[in-house]
């Protein structure tokens, strides 16, 4: 079944078939004790879905899984988020800004081994917000790809053809999306 997953601001995750039709529920929010559900994983037999679960107190996470088939959710980690399940046999998760990964069992969803540090230094997709996680993409085949974490502040600048960096405006900030006017006079940002 080819189904594309994807989470809302103000509801648990959802999902609708690639050909298209309406989208239908895959998750719910626990109201109560959660806020956001988010970074959907599917497994690479494509049982189940494993997502990060955002608490009430905004600041803690937890991995969740939920199989396709029959709907049923059960808690694979605390303290952590961003889960990639990979082919090998492995979770790759994000706890505390420590990259980890743990030997996984597909079938039960459940951590089999203990958890190492994969890389350090990776770079966050932005300073200090709650949904800060690292900038980073394995393929099927496990290879990593990362972005390293050398500069966490932004400058915006020109960037020439022969690749020199021509700074413009403001000091250093925490820039984020910049964007052209049409007539190229202006950046917002």
């Amino acid at each position: 079944d080819n189904t594309i997953i994807f989470g809302t601001i103000s509801s648990g995750l959802r999902q609708v078939s690639a050909e298209g039709g309406v989208a239908s529920d895959l998750t719910t929010l626990d109201t109560s004790k959660e806020t956001m559900h988010s970074f959907p994983a599917l497994t690479p037999s494509g049982r189940a879905v494993l997502f990060s679960v955002r608490h009430t107190d905004g600041v803690t996470f937890r991995v969740d899984g939920v199989m396709l088939d029959s709907g049923e959710r059960r808690v694979v980690l605390e303290n952590a988020s961003a889960p990639q399940v990979l082919s090998s046999g492995h979770l790759l998760f994000e706890r505390d800004d420590t990259i980890l990964i743990a030997p996984f069992d597909e079938e039960q969803l459940t951590v089999t081994g203990p958890a190492v540090p994969l890389v350090d230094e990776v770079r966050r997709n932005c300073v200090g917000c709650a949904l800060a996680t690292a900038e980073l993409a394995v393929s099927r085949n496990g290879t990593l790809a990362y972005v390293p974490a050398t500069d966490t502040t932004s400058r915006l600048g020109l960037v020439s053809r022969n690749g020199a960096f021509e700074p413009l405006g403001p000091a250093p900030a925490n820039v984020s999306y910049p964007r052209v006017s049409p007539d190229g006079q202006a950046i917002a940002f």
